[in-house]
């Protein structure tokens, strides 16, 4: 484990602080009582068999299978942390209960893990280190000379054997079994993440996230009517009336009905500071993506609820916020008629429709909007068998002509959502894209792809609005460019913000004639009703957004990843990690880091806390109802 411990730790060499050189040093002494955790569980088939008459250490058969599951052990540790190590590298953390997912049994994921990664050399690389390290432990076992194994000397060795597995599977004798929080030991976030035993957080997020009964005692705060009332107050709008005192169904009052087209485009790992629309001191990838939101709505500080696809489209659908555990689109609640933004203008005579490039099977899309609302369902299948892309779908250019086919033979409303694929590892665009798509400048060489898919997606959508301006269905239309998450660059704190900017521009000529800058923090689940108060929706709906389009307007943003959870309000930010820690943050600007800690005696503190507490319990338990 500290072998592996130093692999990770050489893997991220960009991460190092080199006058924090003691500290790193000092993530591997902290991470004993971890890897001792993991060590004792992995001994427990050895103890409880080892002492054993006659099957036992005395059998020859016993041996041998004894180093055989060593030798494993030592082959799945090792792949374990290779796994760990480019999870990180993507994530910005350890193996954890996203990657704990049907998704992970997916054939493009398999296909995408064979062609990014060099899995023939990390096989090689691991079945050596397994061999060499199987060789070096045999050979001090069979060293050893062969013991007393009388009955007394038996049980000694194990009632000694019970007391130290016990003893190293709490982590010690403390009060409470050990938890990773044992391993925040610095104020270096790097050498934090150091000291965690991947195994070891693994099993943890899984024990923690997997079960309905943990979640429930995680987000109890207070009782469940005063986090109602705090989180109406929170969410409500000057032109809106809750209907329902228990929950949060509401209705727009004095509300102008229109029937536009809709047109949300979901955009795939879209990172706010590469778009001049959200970072203007930056370098700037999206031009198109800029006029449009200097012509129409444009939301500064729009903040991404997770860091997987799944987090993001169930808050955008669905405007719920993350809830920890797994994504609602992968829940089986979710197959209880979930109120979308497909689900409630179906209702009003849309047409409504689910576009994407790959398969749809991926991460559960198909089976979720097919439940909740969207009537027809576009996906890989349905283009051409030699359409050009990546192992994720084909490329973006032809969702988009594919849509305008959708639009030029509609006879009512559309409702069209579009999730985009291309910007996505491995980063690759159409080859006759190449000299025109220009290439961007960056010390980081995956940032660099990052940029260039962007702004190929960035120059389709500009081609796409300027091929259909004169279009009559364009004119009564509605586009909304949203991205599902952002992408794990910045490491200056656990979760940092930064990685989860994202753009969210509002757009319609013709709808929209006078454009507004938004500099509150916004969140993915604002957009469905924000679009419901732009089209003047005349029936009830049970939505946690707000309408961002408010004179009085004061936003929140949520965001949980794992078991740590963000909460934006104002110019703060507080963190909070499940039965660990909480922290509150004052900052002038997303990217102004580090931000000023603000005292957990502030009046700011408590009141910022109890907002986010009312919030995620009345989120959970609303929908969990």
């Amino acid at each position: 484990m500290g072998f592996w411990r130093g692999i990770f730790l050489v893997s991220n060499l960009q991460q190092l602080q080199f006058n924090d050189i003691p500290i790193y040093f000092k993530s591997f002494y902290v991470s004993l009582r971890l890897d001792a955790v993991v060590s004792s569980y992995l001994c427990l088939p050895v103890f409880l068999t080892i002492f054993l008459p006659y099957i036992g250490w005395k059998s020859k058969l016993y041996r041998r299978l004894f180093f055989i599951f060593i030798g494993i052990i030592a082959f799945l540790y090792s792949f374990i942390s290779i796994a760990d190590i480019e999870f990180y590298k993507e994530l910005g953390t350890h193996l954890n209960i996203l990657s704990w997912q049907p998704t992970v049994l997916s054939w493009e994921l398999w296909q995408f893990v064979w062609v990014e990664y060099p899995v023939i050399y990390y096989l090689f690389s691991i079945t050596t280190i397994s061999y060499l390290w199987y060789k070096l432990l045999t050979k001090i076992i069979q060293k050893q000379k062969q013991q007393s194994d009388s009955f007394f000397s038996n049980i000694s060795f194990f009632i000694i054997g019970f007391l130290l597995i016990g003893t190293f599977i709490r982590g010690g004798w403390q009060q409470r079994p050990i938890d990773w929080g044992h391993a925040m030991f610095s104020d270096n976030p790097f050498a934090n993440q150091t000291a965690l035993n991947p195994i070891f957080n693994l099993g943890r997020s899984i024990i923690q996230l997997n079960s309905e009964k943990n979640i429930a005692k995680l987000v109890k705060y207070m009782d469940d009517n005063s986090a109602l009332l705090i989180t109406q107050k929170a969410i409500k709008n000057p032109r809106e009336i809750f209907t329902d005192s228990s929950s949060f169904k509401r209705e727009i009052i004095k509300s102008q009905a229109i029937k536009p087209n809709i047109v949300l485009v979901v955009l795939e790992s879209f990172l706010g500071k590469y778009c001049g629309s959200t970072n203007s001191g930056g370098i700037d990838v999206t031009p198109n993506l800029n006029r449009m939101a200097d012509n129409g709505i444009n939301c500064t500080r729009t903040i991404a609820s997770g860091k997987r696809s799944a987090y993001g489209l169930s808050t955008i659908l669905c405007s719920w916020p993350p809830l920890p555990g797994f994504p609602l689109i992968s829940q089986v609640e979710s197959q209880q008629d979930v109120e979308t933004i497909a689900s409630l203008l179906k209702d009003i005579g849309y047409s409504t429709w689910f576009m994407y490039g790959g398969d749809a099977d991926f991460d559960n899309m198909k089976g979720f909007v097919l439940a909740n609302g969207f009537d027809h369902l576009i996906e890989q299948n349905d283009f051409p068998k030699n359409t050009p892309g990546t192992m994720w779908g084909v490329f973006d250019e032809y969702l988009f002509d594919y849509a305008e086919s959708i639009f030029d033979t509609s006879q009512v409303p559309v409702l069209l959502t579009m999730f985009t694929t291309t910007n996505h590892q491995p980063w690759k665009i159409p080859k006759k894209m190449e000299k025109v798509i220009p290439h961007f400048l960056s010390k980081n060489k995956r940032i660099q792809k990052v940029m260039r898919t962007m702004a190929y997606t960035d120059y389709i959508i500009g081609e796409f609005i300027e091929r259909n301006r004169s279009e009559v269905w364009f004119q009564n239309t509605i586009f909304v460019f949203i991205s599902d998450h952002g992408i794990n660059e910045y490491s200056g704190m656990y979760e940092d913000p930064r990685n989860a900017h994202i753009p969210f521009i509002i757009y319609s000529p013709a709808i929209i004639t006078k454009s507004k800058r938004i500099n509150e923090v916004t969140s993915q689940i604002d957009v469905v009703p924000t679009l419901l108060h732009l089209i003047g929706y005349t029936k009830p709906f049970e939505l946690l957004g707000t309408n961002i389009l408010s004179d009085d307007y004061k936003g929140v943003a949520c965001r949980i990843v794992n078991d740590h959870c963000m909460w934006f309000e104002g110019d703060y930010l507080y963190t909070e990690t499940f039965n660990q820690n909480t922290a509150l943050f004052q900052y002038s600007g997303l990217y102004d880091y580090p931000y000023s800690p603000v005292p957990e005696i502030s009046e700011a503190y408590q009141s910022i806390q109890s907002n986010f507490h009312a919030y995620l319990q009345s989120a959970y338990f609303q929908f969990k109802k």
